[in-house]
């Protein structure tokens, strides 16, 4: 599970639209990522990101390409959507949800 904060200067909806074309065929070509999924919280800038790998080395060679992908990025040039942000390796779940439900207000 990540957090991630929502860059000055975007919105919302191109945010999504970076998620869905720049970041999204990355993850694709990630060997073992299972599933990804991106959540806009109700509050702030603050986006939760949680990926399903199949095995902790998985995880660990994502996280590679990933900082490889982040840093050609950057060499680029290209401004990204989502700056400063944490990652949090979870074993059960069930224990996340219940994190996570705690600090977020009921759904409308």
């Amino acid at each position: 599970m990540g957090y991630l904060t929502l860059a000055a200067g975007w919105h919302e909806a191109a945010a999504d639209r970076w998620v869905f074309d720049a970041f999204r065929p990355t993850l694709e070509g990630v060997p073992g990522v299972c599933q990804a999924y991106f959540l806009r919280s109700h509050e702030g800038n603050d986006w939760i990101s949680l990926t399903f790998w199949a095995s902790p080395e998985a995880m660990q060679s994502g996280g590679a390409a990933i900082g490889s992908w982040q840093a050609g990025e950057a060499s680029a040039g290209r401004r990204p959507a989502f700056v400063g942000g944490e990652a949090h390796t979870l074993t059960d779940l069930r224990v996340a949800i219940a994190g996570v439900a705690a600090t977020m207000p009921a759904p409308v």
